[in-house]
Formats: C-alpha cells, structure tokens, sequence
C-alpha cells in the first residue's frame, strides 16, 4: 500500500522435507534508503566482523541475499533440490541464478506477467495463456498446464489452478522443472506454508514478538537466531514423538520379527515341496504299491539330516574361537 512501518523485514530460509521444518539461514533486513532508516548503523564496526557482515547483509537486495545464502547452505554440506517462493519473490534472473546452482524453483506468481509459448517470441499475460488451453475438468483444481518461456528464453511450466476463496480465479504455480507433473508441483508448492507457521510460533510462541524490547541491532538478531534455535529444538522433539520412521527399536525389532517370519516359511514351503513330490511320484506310478509310507519316512530323514547339517555349521561358526577378538570385548 505504498506504507512503512517501524522495525526489520525478517529474510528466512528453511529446509523441509514435507514432516519437518528447520530453519537453517536468517537475516533482518534493513532499508537501503537513508530517509527511511530510523537508527542508523556504527560506522565504527569493523566490516570484518560477524556485526560488520551481518549490516552488510541487510541492505543488499533480497534476490541477491538469497543467492548467496543459498551458497552458504550449500557449502554447509545441506541438500536441497527446490526453492519455494513465494508471489513477491519471483524474478526470471533469480531462477535462472538458482538454476546454476543446481536448484529448481516452484513459486507463486503474480498475474500481470507476460510468456511466450514455446518456439514463439509474442508474449501473453496468464489469462489469455489460459484461455487457449483445454480444461482438465469442471471439478478438479487443477485447471491446466503449459511449458511456456520467459523473457530470457527459459523453459518453465505454469500450473493453473482454481481459487478456492473464488472459484471463478485462477492461481498460478511456476516451476523451472519441466518435468515434474502438476500433482507434484502442487505437492511440493504446498510446503511452502510451514514457513508461515514456523513464523507465526516464533511471534507467538517463542517471544519473537514480545520478549525484547531492545533497540540495538545486534540485539534485535540475537532474538532472532534465540527464538528459531527453540523451533529447531521443538521440531526435533516432534519428529522423533509423531514421524513413524523415528520409532527407533521398536521398528528394527518389528523388522526382525518379519525376516523371521519369513525365514521360517520358506523352510516350512521347502519341507511341503518334499512331501507333495512324493505325493507326485506315487500318482505318476513311479513308487512301487505298499512302499508309500517308507518313502515319506525317507523323505523325513534327508529334511533332519539336512537341518542337523546347518545347526552343526552355525555352531562350528559360531565358537568363541572362531569370532574376531574385537567382538568378544
């Protein structure tokens, strides 16, 4: 609305993988504008300094932070495949500065921008670029999707979708992944949201929003990094109390029991292959008249024996002289 209000942009970054949310990069930025500016930095910080980086940080332009936090992640050792955005964030050069980094992205965009289709250089707006599509159909939210091009020749994929508050608008999705169905795009845009709440918990919450008062910069970040340091630990506590792959021994017991399981049919489906080859041989005439009997007593003996034959291996394997020293201690 053209308006301002005192205080920071909070710039976050998180990595999420659909169940947890963690938030791995931060930085309140800050007007590049003097006028705007109600306190402003120390000059005599030292620009080498973690204070002197961090006010550096926050009046660079966020397309240009977020490259270069997204490198920083990276280097970390911390992987990712997508960058969610949202509408306000997209820029055909930040996508095409993410994709040299080996990220695609899927994003919100706003409808007064212009493609082109594939192999043409006139570009449309969103809603004549849906108007030559074909609908999926009346009920599904998915209405359409297109590979367009932007301005500077990328091929990127536009989902159209219903506005659920407005079933007559249309939402858009861009993905610089092609490949990806429009379910997928959907799937993955929508964990987008865990960043709004993991917001809405660190100014509720975590005193993001009320336990400072503090005017200092450097102060303002330390409450910043204190209070995504409680989600982080707070996530991990409900990862491992509601994500199904965390139950620890539990699971690997209940695996154990299934390869067991396992193991014992397949000895009880060899011994019945046994019994029913006789059964086989006698209807075929092959067992002469009265000796059925000392054939299925043949067949036990050979199943003993072959048992015994195993039992006397895993126990000759398994003798304190023949496991290495280190395992005995």
């Amino acid at each position: 609305m053209g308006k301002t209000v005192k205080g920071y942009a909070n710039l976050l970054i998180t990595w999420t993988d659909g169940i947890t949310n963690i938030p791995v990069a931060s930085e309140l930025m800050s007007s590049r504008k003097e006028d705007c500016i109600i306190r402003k930095h120390n000059k005599r910080i030292d620009k080498r300094s973690a204070g002197g980086k961090r006010r550096a940080n926050s009046v660079m332009r966020k397309p240009k932070l977020l490259i270069k936090l997204c490198k920083g992640i990276l280097n970390k050792g911390i992987k990712a495949e997508y960058v969610l955005m949202d509408t306000w964030f997209y820029s055909d050069s930040l996508v095409a500065s993410l994709k040299e980094l080996s990220l695609d992205s899927i994003c919100m965009i706003k409808k007064n921008l212009k493609f082109a289709f594939v192999g043409e250089t006139v570009r449309h707006n969103l809603k004549y670029i849906l108007s030559t599509l074909g609908q999926r159909n009346h009920t599904s939210d998915i209405i359409s999707t297109v590979v367009v091009q932007t301005e500077s020749g990328q091929q990127v994929k536009l989902v159209f979708i219903r506005n659920r508050n407005n079933r007559k608008e249309f939402i858009t999705l861009l993905s610089s992944n092609i490949h990806l169905s429009a379910e997928e795009i959907v799937e993955l845009y929508s964990r987008r949201w865990s960043i709004e709440c993991c917001f809405k918990a660190a100014k509720q919450y975590l005193g993001l929003n009320s336990e400072c008062f503090a005017r200092d910069y450097d102060s303002i970040c330390a409450l910043n990094r204190i209070s995504y340091i409680r989600f982080t630990v707070l996530e991990i506590i409900r990862r491992h109390e509601e994500d199904p792959r965390s139950h620890g021994q539990l699971f690997r017991d209940s695996c154990s029991a299934i390869r067991t399981i396992s193991f014992i049919e397949a000895l009880e489906t060899l011994s019945v292959c046994f019994t029913s080859l006789i059964d086989a041989l006698d209807k075929a005439g092959c067992i002469v008249k009265g000796k059925l009997q000392d054939a299925y007593k043949l067949a036990e003996e050979i199943i003993e024996k072959w048992y015994d034959s195993i039992s006397e291996f895993l126990r000759k394997l398994l003798k304190p002289s023949n496991i290495p020293e280190f395992l005995n201690n």
